[in-house]
């Protein structure tokens, strides 16, 4: 059943001490927020992700419903919006353009995740003038491999990026760490690639085997052990081909980054 989740407040926290958590709850920009769930589950099956495993299809919650969730969420105040849809630009063209209408028609600013492969010029097109103040895209790799299930267009990648941000939106990358058969030089590849492409923020997550999804079956394949920290998660410590002090270094090369790169944000996770 559709339901839109209304919080005041909009964190996802990772690893940190309760002081600085309690203080991330009460920064400004996280107030008056709004998560709403405008569609769940997602047609891709990236071997990591849980999202693609969690539901069998794609389910898209009815535009009249959005619609009613926006305005209300309009009049109490809230000033930005999060879509939570993991297929927010694979919709048909009618449906994405009548919700990008609704979102002209409230002026929120908004955060959403989109996959760079429907990121065709139309699309980019339609998406100017409205107020990104986060705009999310996986990369997770420029490796193209049968296990990740994700293939890179690099050239591509980089004019979508481009467009975006001469669009005036706060783009974030997304990387992951570890992943199944890469190496310390593949991560660093890749690391070097999207810094080329001076995005606003580089987001930075550990490989972790997700429940339910292909990796599960194979991530003993690769080598890969986990250690469980916190909340019950199983990150990876070290695999067949990245060792321990592999990671260790692609960490210190991420801080070194984030102190010396001052155009760009670092979040490490």
């Amino acid at each position: 059943f559709p339901v839109t989740i209304k919080v005041d407040v909009f964190l996802l926290a990772y690893r940190k001490s309760k002081k600085k958590y309690i203080e991330s709850l009460y920064r400004e920009e996280y107030l008056k927020t709004a998560m709403v769930c405008t569609g769940r589950g997602c047609k891709y099956r990236c071997a990591y992700c849980y999202r693609g495993a969690k539901f069998s299809s794609v389910r898209q919650i009815p535009l009249p419903i959005v619609e009613f969730d926006l305005a209300y969420l309009k009049d109490l105040g809230y000033r930005r919006i999060y879509f939570y849809d993991d297929c927010f630009l694979t919709t048909n063209f009618d449906r994405l353009e009548s919700v990008l209408e609704m979102m002209r028609k409230y002026d929120f600013e908004y955060y959403i995740a989109v996959r760079y492969e429907m990121c065709s010029s139309e699309i980019l097109t339609r998406l100017e003038g409205i107020k990104f103040y986060f705009l999310q895209i996986g990369l997770q790799t420029t490796k193209n491999a049968k296990h990740h299930k994700r293939n890179v267009d690099q050239d591509r990648f980089s004019n979508v990026v481009d467009r975006l941000k001469q669009n005036g939106s706060y783009v974030s990358v997304d990387l992951i760490l570890g992943l199944p058969g890469e190496t310390k030089d593949d991560f660093l590849e890749t690391l070097r690639f999207v810094i080329s492409l001076n995005p606003n923020n580089i987001t930075v997550n550990t490989l972790f085997i997700n429940p339910g999804t292909e990796l599960v079956k194979t991530y003993k394949d690769f080598g890969i052990k986990v250690k469980t920290v916190q909340l019950n998660v199983p990150f990876i410590v070290e695999s067949s081909t990245f060792s321990k002090s592999d990671m260790d270094e692609c960490r210190e090369v991420l801080k070194k980054c984030s102190k010396d790169i001052q155009n760009i944000s670092f979040t490490i996770r």
